[in-house]
């Protein structure tokens, strides 16, 4: 019973978590500070980064280093596993004047885990620089699915089928009730009827 109150509480959240993960944010960088972020990328997903320095008072640029997989999510000061490190500088598109953002990709076919992503701004003496960053986490392919979107799968599956087999009952508990509730008055009438107990009434016109 527990199990059936439960189950559009847990298909709504089986739900949620297959969609594909995407953050968009603005920080503001201090001078000579680090930002440091944390997801979990499950296996067989692509992960996009893009970052772009919208404000500066200093040079328009910004250093984007990535650490990972980690088991477990790492600490401010972890640095090892380090894969990327690159100073990204943001250029402005010559018509527009947009900032135009810079990216990369990795995928975790088999790497999935806890991943740390920094912004760094140690390298500037000035406050206020304004940058955006963006991460999306996608399956790399649509037909193969990692260990983790196949247990989410898995249960997705079972979820559909227990409510499927708790709405069938409820029709069927329904129907019951309706024959009985139907039987017990057939009887009840018919018991009246055959003591005299039921008598019929004409209205005059």
């Amino acid at each position: 019973m527990a199990w059936t109150s439960c189950a559009p509480l847990l298909a709504l959240l089986v739900a949620l978590a297959t969609l594909a993960t995407a953050r968009a944010f603005i920080v503001e960088m201090e001078a000579h500070s680090q930002e440091c972020y944390y997801e979990y990328v499950r296996t067989k997903r692509t992960a996009y980064l893009k970052v772009g320095v919208l404000e500066s008072q200093d040079q328009y640029d910004i250093r984007l280093k990535a650490y990972g997989p980690f088991t477990q999510q790492p600490t401010e000061e972890d640095s090892t596993m380090n894969f990327f490190d690159q100073l990204v500088i943001s250029q402005r598109d010559e018509v527009s004047n947009d900032v135009l953002r810079s990216g990369f990709n990795f995928e975790s076919e088999h790497r999935g885990g806890f991943y740390k992503f920094c912004l760094d701004n140690t390298h500037s003496a000035y406050n206020g620089k304004i940058v955006e960053f963006y991460t999306s986490f996608d399956l790399s392919n649509e037909d193969d699915l990692g260990f983790e979107d196949q247990i989410e799968k898995y249960a997705r599956e079972a979820v559909e089928s227990n409510n499927s087999r708790l709405m069938w009952y409820t029709v069927l508990e329904i129907g019951t009730l309706a024959l009985i509730y139907g039987a017990q008055s057939f009887f009840l009438h018919k018991w009246f009827s055959d003591r005299g107990m039921l008598a019929k009434r004409q209205w005059g016109a």
